[in-house]
């Protein structure tokens, strides 16, 4: 089975209450999906109260996992655990920020997941500025820009996991296996007023 999960903390400090506005924008993305295949983790009394009668799973999210310094992937062990998700489930991990990401995307993400056999898919996009580095990195002796090897951004746009391989991945759902699918740009994360406007 396929669970979409909607992760959807409350307490945002530079949006307050911005989960109240971009669930509904998330939902409508997975509008061809089955109701009962989607998952709204949350502690937001408000958002509770607004899904617990659509047929949609309402998580309950414990104080631990709704914690500034909570890990998605404490989220999703939380919600495997209290859902019952079985361990060849795949969840597909939809943050409510990109307000851009259509139903094509997610299913797009989710096929090449599958055609990859990955352990784990976040996807990925462009780095525009091709000299970047690390500070401890050793130099290299390139100068010209098509020498220079093409970088990418990880992103949670689009991330999908199998449920019994959560334990692999790092706290960001990464593992040496993971697959990538790769973006034409960087996608639009609301963060604050300014990115909705």
């Amino acid at each position: 089975m396929i669970y979409y999960l909607i992760p959807a903390r409350k307490g945002s400090k530079a949006l307050p209450n911005k989960n109240h506005v971009l669930v509904p924008v998330t939902l409508k993305q997975l509008v061809n999906k089955p109701k009962s295949n989607i998952i709204l983790s949350t502690d937001d009394e408000w958002l509770i109260e607004q899904y617990k009668n659509t047929g949609i799973i309402v998580h309950k999210r414990s104080a631990v996992t709704a914690s500034d310094t909570a890990s998605m992937k404490s989220v999703i062990a939380e919600v495997i655990n209290d859902i019952g998700v079985r361990p060849d489930d795949d969840i597909v991990v939809l943050y409510p920020t990109y307000i851009e990401r259509t139903d094509t995307d997610i299913d797009n993400v989710y096929s090449h997941y599958g055609i990859m056999g990955a352990v784990s898919e976040l996807c990925c996009y462009p780095c525009s500025e091709y000299m970047e580095m690390r500070i401890d990195s050793e130099p290299h002796g390139k100068y010209r820009r098509q020498d220079y090897d093409k970088v990418f951004i990880y992103s949670h746009y689009v991330a999908v996991i199998k449920a019994g391989i959560l334990h692999l991945l790092d706290e960001q759902l990464r593992h040496k296996n993971t697959s990538y699918y790769k973006l034409n740009e960087k996608p639009r994360d609301v963060d604050c007023a300014d990115d909705l406007l």
